[in-house]
């Protein structure tokens, strides 16, 4: 009589069959049509799927992060390139899921429990996650999970943005007194890489203009948005919400605002506060000769080599930043510039009482912010007297001189521009 020998079947791991039942379930509603559903019957289903997606996809994680074996029989460096390159994926997204499901189950457990039993949502693991992560590294392992249960208990109450918010905090909440001494060394150590980091590079583009780019620390970055955005707020919205020139009529964007703000701020600097330049005040030159100068039309020359219209340099005489070397016939020196071409801080003042905008029709930037202009031209013989003195904010004082426009002057105190036709 031979013997019978039975062998017991290998059980299936409840992984495996949680896969089969889940591809065979969705095989069965895979085409089924959700329009016949019910509006009550779409609002249930939406409220259960989405949690049973990100814990479906917690589970997921958790095999990833145990699959390093599978990298290694397949002489990948990692698990995430051998599921990228199977299920044909973006290999950056298995990475970035790969470092999420070796945090949640190595160095957030609780937070990864969380996912899996359904408590806490992907999206809101994932900021978790990345405010733990950037705890300070000398915190001890108390407060650290002190950090991750009370993020935990949030997690019931907020969603991924606010989670990011409370994450940044979180250590002011479970530990203050470390929280204020962290604060301070992190500021320290922002301030110190902030302040190697200031720069300022600039290149001359094939139309002569500058380029400028560069790096402040955030005080004087703070500073320079404050000016600026001071300087450009009080232009005129449209009803689109951008803003556009009263007298031109010309859109112009925000970053047109902002440059045009940078520079009224450039044209208006004192050049008593410039410092000095081979023992001498800093000073710009402007070399033109005299009748470019008068009538506004050739070009004139910068000390610095840059050339500009005599239409700029007529503007730009009327500033204290700018010293014109008028030629004569034969290229001698007329002037070198003359103090009372530049109209006082009485002057000013004195024009202040009457005027609070810039004059040009409908443009409300303040007058304290404005350019003195000269009505009659300063290089043609006109005087600096209260007179023939009116405000203009660097974008029309430019328009003024700007020998494309009209200029209108008006008995009540306004200017009108116009466009040649």
């Amino acid at each position: 009589m031979f013997g019978m020998s039975y062998s017991t079947p290998t059980p299936r791991h409840p992984l495996v069959e949680f896969a089969d039942v889940l591809e065979k379930a969705l095989a069965e509603v895979v085409d089924v049509d959700p329009a016949y559903l019910s509006t009550e019957q779409k609002s249930d289903l939406l409220r259960r799927l989405t949690p049973l997606v990100s814990q479906a996809e917690g589970v997921r994680l958790r095999v990833v992060a145990a699959s390093e074996d599978v990298a290694a029989e397949h002489a990948d460096k990692r698990v995430a390139d051998w599921v990228a390159r199977q299920t044909r994926c973006d290999k950056r997204a298995a990475h970035a899921q790969q470092s999420l499901a070796e945090a949640l189950d190595g160095r957030w457990t609780r937070i990864g429990g969380g996912v899996t039993s359904g408590r806490v949502h992907l999206d809101q693991a994932r900021v978790i996650v990345r405010a733990l992560d950037q705890l300070p590294p000398q915190i001890g392992p108390e407060v650290r999970r002190l950090a991750e249960e009370q993020l935990l208990v949030f997690a019931d109450d907020f969603g991924p943005r606010d989670l990011v918010k409370l994450g940044e905090r979180i250590l002011a909440y479970v530990a203050p007194e470390v929280a204020d001494a962290e604060e301070l060394k992190a500021l320290e150590a922002a301030e110190r890489r902030a302040e190697t980091r200031t720069r300022l590079t600039y290149k001359t583009r094939p139309d002569g203009s500058l380029e400028y780019s560069g790096i402040l620390p955030p005080v004087e970055g703070a500073i320079l948005k404050t000016v600026i955005d001071a300087k450009s707020s009080p232009r005129r919205r449209d009803t689109a919400g951008g803003w556009t020139d009263p007298a031109t009529g010309q859109r112009l964007t925000a970053h047109q605002v902002r440059g045009e703000a940078f520079r009224d701020l450039i044209a208006n600097l004192d050049p008593q506060d410039l410092g000095q330049h081979g023992g001498k005040p800093v000073s710009v030159f402007v070399t033109i000769t005299h009748r470019e100068l008068t009538e506004g039309l050739g070009t004139a020359q910068l000390s610095t080599a840059e050339t500009i219209t005599a239409g700029h340099a007529r503007r730009l005489a009327c500033n204290a930043g700018l010293i014109p070397a008028v030629l004569g016939t034969k290229s001698e020196v007329l002037d070198l510039g003359r103090t009372a071409r530049l109209h006082t801080p009485a002057q000013r003042k004195a024009r202040l009482l009457t005027t609070t905008e810039c004059q040009i029709d409908g443009c409300t930037v303040p007058a304290a912010w404005c350019e003195s202009h000269h009505r009659d031209p300063w290089a043609n013989g006109g005087k600096t007297n209260h007179k023939d003195h009116w405000f203009a904010c660097a974008w029309h004082h430019h328009k003024i001189h700007d020998p494309r426009y009209q200029t209108t002057y008006h008995p009540n105190g306004t200017i009108t521009l116009h466009r040649r036709t």
